[in-house]
């Protein structure tokens, strides 16, 4: 049973898709006479579906024990970031408005493109879940540092930092310490996996993820995902 807590993260994992899925089912009610905005709309759906259907791609490698590199493929780490922050705009039902300046490396480099994009949905949709409506910011910054990961004593060469800034009200003071550990959440119904198993795929690979409150903002998160 030591996958229970894994295969648990993943299905937390496909319910934030399918919540984009019935968020844009919804939106089509009011588009069913006008066949342009309809169409629109109906394309965001079939988006969101893709998106569940590479996540439940990932699932089975991992549980069928394949080959560590068949989620790693050649891709420039911001168009990663920029793909992700178009599929959490699917369901950015507070009309937050979603900022990015990304500097990181445009040419391509390994990158396991599913688990980078599943950290960052996790990310970006706590965010849109705490920013207030209709006067929601949230910026997504990413860059190349010269060393990241969890062992300062011994860095990396370079590493991936993208850092996800809300404005929201920020992480509350008693569960700062143990916001990443499975069960855990300042929401009422929330389910404490998403952070959880952010942290847990970002550690596989050998990077870190931080969680601070913000003197301008709310709450700054910094993705460190090294590059060799």
């Amino acid at each position: 049973m030591s996958n229970s807590p894994l295969l648990a993260a993943y299905i937390h994992d496909q319910n934030n898709f399918l919540q984009v899925v019935i968020f844009q089912a919804e939106a089509l009610k009011s588009y069913l006479l006008h066949d342009e905005a309809g169409s629109q709309e109906l394309n965001k759906l079939f988006q969101a579906l893709e998106g569940m259907r590479q996540m439940n791609r990932a699932a089975l490698d991992d549980f069928s024990h394949t080959q560590e590199d068949r989620s790693v493929g050649m891709m420039a780490p911001d168009e990663v970031i920029r793909r992700t922050v178009a599929l959490a705009k699917l369901c950015n039902s507070k009309d937050a408005q979603i900022k990015v300046n990304l500097s990181a490396l445009e040419i391509g480099m390994p990158i396991p493109q599913i688990h980078l994009q599943q950290v960052l949905f996790n990310l970006l949709k706590n965010a849109l879940e705490a920013v207030p409506d209709k006067k929601g910011n949230i910026l997504v910054e990413s860059s190349i540092q010269p060393h990241g990961g969890r062992d300062l004593a011994q860095p990396h060469g370079q590493a991936l930092c993208i850092t996800i800034t809300d404005n929201g009200p920020g992480i509350p003071e008693m569960i700062r310490d143990q916001i990443f550990d499975c069960g855990v959440t300042s929401k009422a119904e929330g389910h404490g996996l998403g952070l959880y198993h952010a942290r847990k795929i970002v550690n596989r690979y050998g990077g870190s993820i931080t969680l601070c409150q913000s003197h301008v903002f709310g709450t700054r998160a910094t993705l460190l995902w090294p590059m060799d």
